[in-house]
């Protein structure tokens, strides 16, 4: 019996207590989800139904894998990073929104014969290139990504999105580089962090030695798609200068136009129509399960593509009211009314679009509609000056 007990706590001890996956960039994690950074430490708890007894297994599960001090921790830092200012309030654009933000920070040096190896390989790569007359970085946008609605990569009239998606994993880190581009402009991230995301649930050593692999095989992808990826010692990032990406062309349009007072210029019509056909639909559909299925969903990733769907929805919403007003402002109400209508219908809170919707009823003679606009929102029977 005694034997038995002691069998049992050495179990409990070994399930409830220690951790299940790699602890190289907890201390990062913790600090940064402290600071309103990060939403989760490791990612949210595994969605297993919306009852009650399936919401305790997902955090139960979240235990196992952590451990109960780290999974503590966790808590706690979640908790301390929802109670900041600003917490939980609808991202801004990219334009606007800050990247990463200089701190110190301090990590274990890798051995040297890591750089050495990587550096030797970099070189092969290189002189490889300059002997076949090829240029080392291209010097024009050579490669068209369509994430909105869809997922496509093309160079030219040539078709390399099949290219990307045959590798799972190459598909997951290079759309996680690019989704980490867009939220956090020209900042490049450590290769802990890019291990840990592509790996989750191994020991550093392991991490670090897959993800060197992975990367290799990345760069060896066809230039059009290797091009954007740069490598530079512990850092790794995703350079959309060599590429046109309509999620970033949409962004900077929106931020651009929402500058811009009065009428647009002639050219400012069909620039912000242009803009807004390239918005088909959410931002990377194919990434639930291509995520569900290199990570289990253990990751950050998620939390990435999120902002960057809600960035797009803002900007899209930004654009239609942009237009929406040129065309008030030329008493075009038959142009304008549609689009203030989808702004309100995207937004119920804005009180100002709907005094503006309300008013063009009026002047359009749709008085019916403007009484119940008006009921449905009472403050937007105030006039917008």
């Amino acid at each position: 019996m005694t034997l038995t007990l002691t069998l049992l706590a050495i179990w409990l001890i070994f399930v409830l207590v220690l951790p299940k996956r790699g602890l190289g960039t907890i201390a990062q994690r913790l600090r940064q989800t402290k600071e309103g950074d990060r939403a989760f430490v490791f990612g949210p708890p595994a969605q297993l139904g919306d009852s009650v007894p399936a919401l305790v297994a997902g955090e139960m599960a979240l235990l196992v894998e952590l451990g109960l001090p780290i999974y503590m921790w966790a808590w706690r830092a979640e908790n301390l990073g929802r109670r900041l200012p600003n917490q939980g309030k609808a991202p801004q654009l990219p334009a606007s929104l800050k990247a990463s933000p200089a701190k110190s920070r301090q990590y274990t040096m890798p051995p040297m014969a890591w750089r050495r190896e990587w550096e030797a390989a970099l070189s092969e790569r290189v002189d490889h290139a300059k002997t076949a007359g090829a240029p080392v970085a291209p010097t024009a946008a050579v490669l068209t990504v369509r994430t909105l609605g869809t997922f496509q990569l093309g160079e030219g009239e040539n078709d390399l999105t099949s290219e990307l998606l045959s590798h799972s994993v190459l598909c997951y880190l290079w759309l996680y580089l690019l989704s980490h581009a867009i939220v956090h402009p020209g900042a490049p991230i450590h290769r802990d962090m890019l291990a840990d995301e592509g790996s989750p649930g191994l020991d550093r050593e392991q991490q670090r030695a897959r993800l060197r692999g992975r990367l290799r095989d990345l760069l060896d992808l066809k230039a059009a798609i290797a091009g954007c990826i740069e490598v530079s010692g512990e850092w790794v990032q995703f350079r959309p200068d060599g590429a046109a990406v309509d999620v970033v062309t949409l962004l900077g349009a929106a931020d651009a136009w929402d500058r811009t007072v009065g009428l647009l210029p002639d050219e400012g019509v069909p620039a912000i129509e242009a803009r807004m056909a390239d918005y088909a639909g959410e931002y990377l559909p194919i990434w639930d399960e291509l995520e569900r299925r290199v990570t289990g969903g253990r990751g950050a990733g998620g939390e990435l593509v999120r902002t960057v769907r809600l960035s797009t929805e803002h900007a899209y919403g930004r654009l239609l009211l942009r237009l929406a007003r040129h065309h008030g402002a030329r008493r075009d109400f038959a142009r304008a009314v549609p689009l203030w209508e989808e702004v309100v219908r995207r937004d119920p809170e804005r009180d100002d679009v709907v005094a503006q919707l309300i008013d063009a009823y009026r002047q359009t003679g749709q008085v019916d509609q403007a009484r119940r606009l008006g009921t449905a929102h009472p403050l937007g029977r105030k006039k917008v000056e």
